[in-house]
C-alpha cells in the first residue's frame, strides 16, 4: 500500500535568508497496538496470540539494550535501528 504525504515547505536552518525548501512528511493512516499486531500474528503462525504478545513485549525491552550499548540492531529489510555516539549537524538535517 503507497504512503500517504503533504508536502511541506521550509526554511533552511543554517541559513535564514536562503530560499525555502519543499519536503514530504509522511501522513498517518492510524494506529495499531502491540495487542492487534500479535493477533495478525497469531492468525498466520501457530503461535497464540498471547505467545505473540510475550514475544513483542520482550523485543521492546531487548532492542533498547542493545541500542545503549552503542550496537547497530539490524532487522532484515525492515532496517536498523543506531544510536549515534557523536551528532552533528549532518545528521540533523
Amino acid at each position: 500500500m503507497p504512503s500517504k504525504y503533504v508536502v511541506v515547505e521550509r526554511p533552511n536552518p543554517r541559513d535564514a535568508n536562503a530560499p525555502k525548501k519543499f519536503y514530504a512528511h509522511a501522513k498517518s493512516r492510524g494506529e495499531i497496538t502491540i495487542q492487534e499486531i500479535a493477533a495478525e500474528i497469531a492468525k498466520m503462525s501457530t503461535v497464540s496470540t498471547i505467545d505473540a504478545i510475550a514475544v513483542l513485549e520482550a523485543f521492546k525491552q531487548v532492542i533498547p539494550q542493545h541500542l545503549a550499548e552503542g550496537k547497530i540492531v539490524r532487522l532484515g529489510n525492515f532496517g536498523a535501528f543506531i544510536t549515534p555516539s557523536t551528532v552533528s549537524c549532518n545528521l540533523i538535517l
